[in-house]
């Protein structure tokens, strides 16, 4: 049995109608099984093409693996992780570790299946009007005055009061920018009223923070940005507040220990953690802004939920309220898109009725940053043995196929690096430490641009919606918070970084197979990594090696269903010398392509 060509990815080809759809080669298979928790159903043969059998049954939501009986009496079994187990039947309690997730009664957005996305954090992204700058010493944040900094300063360690006048004018003031860029969603990190910077410490939920413009300039903002078909998502911090906000005056709203100090959200003291369990009408005053928001004159497009799993102070409660709160939100806006911030296994809140998706750190970030640099998303250390391991990187990405149902990943945010985290391309110079003790300079020496190059390439032809955090594009460098948190650097650019990524979003946003396509992986090993992305005719493979050697490499790229009488065109290459948006044609020979990959190359191949 060709093992190899068995395959099944829960995307539009494969669940349809009613039906799921299983491949293997042609006349290879005996019988294929469909095996759920519930029971299995006999799979009949649907149709075939050039290469490969179709298998069909009805579909069963659930969790789902496959067996199969090949023509030679060989057996297999199919999942997640591919082909798992040979001459098993399928059972004891480990056998749905790696099941496919289906749920035929619930879909994310369309818009946001692969949306080009992009991250702002307003107060470094553009300052579009010096009227309503933060003065030096207009209040005092944690004991010290505010600061208004110039726009070509690097953060200092302690930041939070440090302004650098960023606001919505300037967003869209740079629109065009980003609808060049192909952008189709912003996401902004909080926009409320709050003493910081950051404005994770929300003073009033209500209102749009002044020195950003207000809640009129926002509205024209989405007004704007609608009128060009791009979408909104707005950070929702409802797991604490600020120690300002006029909940303070409503006792039952906070925990108070009996020295009268409140719960803080990890002891910070600005945070105060919201005690829910304990008022209903602060659960009813949260649900009627998440609503206020998603309404006209506003409409935004979606909620992005800061440190979701820890509202609360119990699971049981935490699950109430996140259902309770799509209920509401969709009750106004049934199209508007719910992204959880969240690290780790979030099976349970993705259900259907709870969370549409998630912030892709370990399905995306941690291993594609582990992948080409070894680094830790903070900075804080390096494992020299992930650098290259494509097998590990495979394996990592393919787990959370286990984890969520198709809809989620194609809607999951797909960053490098975010506001919390050190700026992806400080993490190629393999330097772990951050800015209190290393400075600011170590963040950008010994970098490597061509790294970057092959993270976006990832990026842009993975599964899920690639978000981009405002400055990539451009080369911005620096170490976690806060010097990921470094201004937009308009006018001084890197030019070359900023082509390449445009490139991308290029042939990203023109492909409905790297939109909401499967994904096939062809190889996996040492210092390699290869996938097709497939959807009816359009095919694209993409190679990306992290060796320091130049060779000839055979992909198989028949198991993506491309035929011997089909051209690889090249459309994207990199390496550690240079980059393209061209490239020479590979033909198909016996199943295979043999390409020539350069030193830390990264390639993008598309059948003519």
């Amino acid at each position: 049995m060709n093992k190899q060509a068995l395959f099944f990815d829960p995307t539009e080809e494969y669940v349809r109608d009613g039906k799921i759809f299983f491949r293997a080669s042609k006349d290879d298979a005996e019988s294929v099984k469909c095996m759920a928790q519930c029971g299995i159903t006999e799979m009949s043969h649907a149709f075939s093409d050039t290469l490969f059998d179709y298998f069909e049954a009805p579909a069963s939501d659930g969790k789902l693996i496959f067996h199969i009986t090949g023509k030679d009496g060989e057996t297999a079994v199919y999942d997640t992780a591919g082909v798992r187990i040979s001459g098993d039947t399928c059972s004891g309690p480990a056998a749905f570790d790696n099941a496919f997730i289906i749920n035929t009664e619930f879909d994310t957005p369309h818009w946001s299946k692969g949306a080009l996305m992009y991250q702002i954090f307003v107060d470094r992204f553009c300052n579009g009007t010096g009227d309503n700058d933060e003065e030096n010493e207009e209040y005092f944040y944690l004991g010290v005055p505010v600061k208004h900094k110039a726009w070509d300063e690097l953060p200092e360690d302690f930041d939070v009061a440090n302004f650098y006048g960023g606001d919505l004018r300037g967003v869209i003031e740079k629109l065009d920018y980003l609808q060049k860029m192909g952008v189709e969603v912003i996401y902004f990190n909080p926009v409320f009223t709050s003493p910081s910077n950051h404005k994770y410490d929300t003073e009033d939920y209500r209102n749009v923070d002044p020195h950003f413009g207000g809640n009129e300039v926002f509205a024209e903002l989405v007004r704007e940005m609608h009128s060009r078909g791009m979408r909104v998502i707005l950070d929702g911090v409802f797991n604490h507040c600020s120690e300002r906000n006029r909940w303070m005056q409503n006792p039952e709203y906070f925990n108070y220990n009996r020295n009268g100090e409140y719960e803080a959200w990890w002891n910070n003291v600005t945070l105060p953690k919201l005690n829910y369990e304990n008022s209903r009408q602060l659960e009813d005053e949260v649900m009627d802004i998440a609503k206020m928001w998603v309404a006209e004159p506003y409409r935004i497009d979606g909620w992005r939920l800061d440190v979701a799993a820890d509202l609360g102070h119990s699971r049981e409660y935490n699950h109430k309220f996140w259902k309770r709160f799509r209920r509401e939100v969709k009750s106004v806006n049934p199209d508007a898109l719910i992204i959880a911030e969240h690290y780790g296994d979030a099976s349970e809140w993705l259900q259907g009725d709870e969370w549409d998706t998630v912030m892709n750190y370990d399905g995306f970030m941690e291993p594609v940053s582990a992948f080409l640099t070894g680094m830790e998303k903070h900075s804080d250390y390096m494992d020299e043995n992930a650098v290259g391991d494509g097998l590990r990187f495979m394996n990592s990405v393919r787990k959370m196929k286990s984890l969520m149902c198709m809809p989620s990943i194609l809607s999951a945010m797909n960053e490098l690096d975010n506001h919390d985290h050190s700026r992806f391309l400080t993490r190629t110079n393999g330097v772990a430490g951050r800015l209190s003790a290393l400075g600011s300079s170590a963040a950008e020496d010994g970098t490597n641009i061509c790294f970057l190059r092959q993270a976006q390439i990832l990026q842009m032809t993975m599964q899920g919606a690639p978000t981009i955090y405002y400055g990539d594009e451009a080369g911005l460098r620096g170490f976690t918070d806060p010097d990921s948190r470094r201004p937009y650097p308009w006018g001084r650019e890197d030019k070359e970084c900023l082509e390449f990524c445009e490139g991308m979003t290029e042939i990203h946003n023109g492909s409905d197979a790297l939109r909401r396509g499967s994904m096939i992986w062809l190889k996996a090993g040492k210092n390699i990594a290869a996938y097709a992305r497939t959807l009816g005719k359009e095919k694209y493979v993409i190679i990306i090696h992290t060796g320091d050697d130049e060779k000839d490499i055979e992909i198989p790229v028949g198991i993506a269903g491309i035929t011997d009488k089909e051209i690889l065109r090249g459309l994207v290459y990199t390496d550690c010398w240079n980059y393209g948006f061209t490239g020479g044609d590979v033909p198909v020979e016996n199943g295979n392509a043999v390409i020539r990959i350069k030193p830390h190359g990264g390639y993008v191949l598309k059948v003519k």
